[in-house]
């Protein structure tokens, strides 16, 4: 069983200034394929933006704890190697850094200790942000990911900041899972629609035409406008090279799912993850797969 998510509320959207945006990234654990991984990742940002690494549990992970690029490129905990910092591991709370990224590229980058990973991808700056970073968020209190009353996802940075910053009381938690997503139709990707279930709650993402006009026709469902944009598999159920699979669940409108005992019926919820580790789970907790019948692919985003 899956530890339920508690996340202190911080701005994890870019606050804009002179010299770029600020983004942070925490170490922690309740992660969805690893017992403990940096927070957001991917993360997508631009050439001149600045992220602070920290630790965000620092109940358990008190250190010591570093960032060190796959590639090399820079080693920091309390600043960077070569930067006018020491990589070295530290313990917390001097493990806290923050580290301008002004050269444009894929970085992925770990954790000496704990092995924790994470992907920064750095955009060129002068135009705006081919790719977003979309948060997934629960809705109550659950204990295992599966009994819950509703997920939503966004890349909104308005959104993301408010949720973050506690509305609606506090209610929406994040879940540690994120997925980049497009900004627009760059590399074919599609509009996806936004639609909220007036009747018994839970939003749903389409990119499919099909089923967004259908949905429009129904008075039941709060059409909210373009979420974002992803490409879909091809003709073999394939995505593209530089993507990967965005898996979408559905519950089968049954809360509990089917494997917990006195069932009943609830709101058709959906789960979109590219977890293998979260698909496999929530499917042996009922959730059926939604997408190609030959690799369960509902779209596909960046990677």
């Amino acid at each position: 069983m899956q530890r339920a998510l508690w996340l202190v509320p911080l701005l994890l959207l870019p606050a804009t200034l002179a010299f770029g945006a600020n983004y942070t990234v925490g170490i922690g654990d309740d992660c969805s394929s690893a017992d403990i991984c940096f927070y957001p990742t991917p993360l997508a940002i631009q050439v001149g933006d600045n992220v602070t690494f920290y630790v965000y549990n620092s109940n358990t992970f008190t250190g010591p704890h570093n960032v060190v690029a796959d590639d090399g490129s820079f080693r920091c905990a309390s600043g960077c190697d070569g930067e006018g910092g020491d990589g070295s591991p530290r313990q917390f709370p001097q493990w806290s850094f923050t580290r301008s990224f002004n050269t444009p590229g894929t970085f992925a980058y770990h954790d000496e200790v704990s092995l924790a990973k994470g992907v920064l991808v750095v955009q060129e700056p002068g135009t705006p942000a081919e790719l977003q970073t979309a948060y997934e968020y629960i809705h109550g209190f659950p204990w295992d990911h599966v009994s819950v009353s509703s997920y939503f996802v966004t890349s909104n940075p308005d959104e993301i900041a408010m949720l973050f910053g506690g509305a609606f009381d506090g209610k929406w938690r994040g879940t540690l899972e994120t997925f980049l997503v497009w900004r627009g139709s760059a590399s074919g990707a599609l509009p996806t629609c936004r639609f909220f279930d007036r009747d018994l709650g839970g939003h749903f993402y389409t990119p499919y035409a099909a089923e967004c006009s259908a949905l429009q026709a129904q008075e039941r469902w709060q059409y909210e406008g373009i979420a974002f944009y992803l490409q879909v598999p091809d003709e073999s159920g394939n995505c593209p090279d530089g993507t990967t699979i965005l898996f979408r669940l559905y519950n089968q409108s049954i809360y509990p799912p089917p494997s917990y005992a006195g069932t009943h019926t609830s709101a058709p919820l959906h789960r979109y993850t590219t977890s293998a580790a979260t698909f496999n789970r929530m499917r042996a907790a009922g959730w059926v797969a939604e997408g190609d019948d030959r690799k369960s692919a509902f779209a596909c985003v960046p990677f």
